[in-house]
C-alpha cells in the first residue's frame, strides 16, 4: 500500500480527497469477483483514510504469471 497524501488528484472537477486503488491478481480476476471486492475494498479504504465510496476509483487487473516474479522465478 503507498499513500501519497502530498499528491493532488482532480477527480469530478475537485481536488477534494479521493483514492485510486489498483488491484492485481496472478492469473485473472472474474467479472464476479471484481464488482464483490469493489464494495469491501471501498469500505475498508473510506474507513482508513476518510474517503467517500463516491471519491474512490478502483482498477482491477489480471496478470498472468509469467508476468509476475519472486524468488528469482516467475509463477508461471
Amino acid at each position: 500500500c503507498i499513500l501519497r497524501p502530498e499528491t493532488i488528484m482532480m477527480m469530478s472537477g475537485t481536488v477534494e480527497a479521493s483514492a485510486l486503488v489498483e488491484v492485481r491478481s496472478v492469473g485473472s480476476i472474474s467479472e464476479e469477483e471484481s464488482k464483490n471486492l469493489s464494495g469491501k475494498i471501498s469500505e475498508i479504504i473510506g474507513k482508513e483514510i476518510g474517503v467517500g465510496a463516491g471519491r474512490i476509483y478502483l482498477n482491477f487487473q489480471g496478470v498472468p504469471g509469467v508476468m509476475w516474479g519472486f524468488d528469482g522465478r516467475t509463477f508461471g
